[in-house]
């Protein structure tokens, strides 16, 4: 069957399409927030080139979002821009004309959702020594293309800004708070602080985007990249500003990952340091599932569905080179806090481990060997235990002499046991009576040595049983006391190791049995 269509009309008749006027308060009703509100408000103070946006929420649940700065402000060439609803402001610019901040491409309807929360809208604003006052009310929905808006004159103040407040909160609407305004802040508006010295203030306390609390460690970054193609053809320099942190807990599935920004938007969901840089290593690095981050650069060139960019450009080889360098010094910087943990936990495990021997041999000195230590020592009191740690690079002396090659630098954990009189030999008095513990990796079979030259109990870090307890204090300082009472055991004559080695493990049970057990 073929499509027939008539040739000569005989009428014609013309409609004219348009929507019907409640169409956008039913819209609006449905598709925004309380939130829409403030973003609105800050993105607009932030596009107006403002130094500060102020939002003030008051008991009566009004809201009042101002901004203020040099350059803020409206005048009667910015208010039928105000006035349009729906404005693409991608099409009007791409960066403020003062501080070139990225504009991004977004309908700003957003300042109307004030009719599902509040009655009324009042606007204050100034810009040049002059100063304009005008009100909205929810009529304003319901007659677009009609409703008209008037501005009165004011007498200025002096200083340059806009002032929205939100009033009359509709029945049966929950006022914000303080603390949820804020929690909203930090997450929604930290793409427009990262290159920028916009402030955001919440009933007078300011927003801190530069300090990510729950990160353990983190990177900013604030870079210049050299060798950026430009609109023009040329080449010139572009800019990278964010941070990226590894949490101490697991995160939340929506804030793993680092975002992307471009002009102010977000450009895909978060990625893997791996995906972000295209060097897939780095995930095995460092945890997946605590890396977050939020890094923006303008200069990159995203891809036509804008989900990502175009990885095969120059400008996406100089952003990975400067993400890489990133990640690896989180990398180090992640290794350094894993070492002072551990590090931490040999100390305690050490500490407790020689207070409990000084108390055991305090009561019996006669178990110590003797030549080691002037026994007399001990009847002053309880030991004093000091603790350093420091990079050592000496010889190895392992039971059987080592091989006398040095080793490479490394940390060194040592708990000396200091009394009030006498030293072992090579060791300064007052310092380190007795066993001295030292952690480090020794390429033996052996559990531990003692140096009986320096006095010194060294615990090899890379022997599986060590590496098994490592990071559990308890299970530590059990290890670190039987090593002790076998190099003990091993220090006395033959005939009396057995017999000071079941002596002193029992003053060990009637002292600590729980760790002994």
């Amino acid at each position: 069957m073929e499509l027939s269509l008539a040739r000569e009309p005989e009428k014609t008749t013309k409609y004219t399409f348009r929507f019907h006027k409640g169409f956008l308060k039913t819209f609006i009703e449905g598709n925004f927030t309380v939130y829409d509100v403030i973003k609105e408000a800050v993105q607009n103070a932030y596009q107006a080139d403002a130094d500060e946006c102020h939002i003030t929420i008051y008991p009566s649940g009004d809201l009042m979002i101002e901004d203020m700065g040099k350059y803020a402000g409206m005048g009667p060439e910015d208010f039928d821009a105000f006035f349009e609803v729906g404005t693409p402001r991608q099409r009007m610019k791409k960066y403020t004309p003062h501080y070139k901040r990225p504009v991004p491409g977004q309908f700003g309807v957003g300042r109307l959702s004030f009719y599902k929360l509040y009655k009324v809208l009042h606007v204050e604003t100034e810009k040049d020594g002059k100063r304009w006052f005008f009100a909205l009310t929810q009529d304003a929905l319901e007659r677009v293309g009609e409703y008209q808006v008037e501005v009165f004159s004011q007498q200025p103040t002096g200083i340059n800004g806009t002032k929205l407040v939100f009033m009359e909160l509709k029945e049966g609407v929950q006022p914000l708070t303080p603390e949820k305004v804020k929690s909203f802040c930090q997450s929604a508006f930290e793409f427009l602080t990262l290159s920028s010295n916009f402030k955001i203030y919440v009933n007078g306390e300011e927003i801190d985007f530069k300090t990510p609390k729950m990160l353990k460690i983190y990177e900013r970054i604030d870079e210049e990249v050299d060798g950026v193609p430009l609109k023009d053809g040329s080449y010139g320099a572009g800019k990278i500003a964010g941070y990226i942190g590894v949490s101490k807990p697991p995160l939340p599935p929506e804030q793993r990952g680092v975002q992307l920004v471009i002009m102010g938007s977000p450009i895909g969901s978060r990625r893997t340091l791996g995906e972000l840089s295209g060097n897939r290593a780095l995930d095995a690095k460092l945890p997946v599932d605590k890396v977050t981050g939020i890094v923006e650069a303008s200069f990159l060139k995203p891809s036509i569905s804008r989900q990502w960019v175009d990885t095969n450009d120059i400008s996406y080889r100089k952003f990975a080179e400067v993400i890489n360098r990133v990640a690896n010094r989180l990398v180090e910087r992640l290794n350094e806090e894993k070492i002072t943990e551990l590090d931490s936990v040999r100390k305690n495990a050490a500490e407790k481990a020689a207070k409990l021997l000084s108390s055991v041999l305090r009561r019996e000195p006669s178990l110590w060997p003797s030549g080691l230590v002037h026994i007399g020592a001990y009847d002053a009191g309880v030991p004093v235990i000091s603790v350093h740690t420091r990079g050592s690079k000496r010889k190895k002396e392992g039971m059987n002499g080592g091989s006398g090659e040095p080793e490479q630098a490394h940390q060194v954990t040592k708990v000396h046991i200091s009394s009030d009189e006498g030293s072992p030999r090579g060791m300064r008095r007052k310092k380190a009576s007795g066993f001295v513990f030292e952690f480090r990796p020794l390429q033996t079979e052996h559990a531990s040595y003692y140096d009986r030259d320096l006095g010194i109990l060294v615990v090899n870090i890379a022997h599986p049983s060590f590496m098994k307890r490592d990071g559990n204090k308890n299970a530590l300082t059990r290890y670190l006391l039987n090593l002790t009472l076998k190099e003990i055991m091993l220090l006395h004559p033959p005939e009396s190791a057995s017999e000071v080695h079941g002596r002193m493990l029992a003053l060990l049970e009637g002292e600590a049995g729980e760790l002994i057990a």
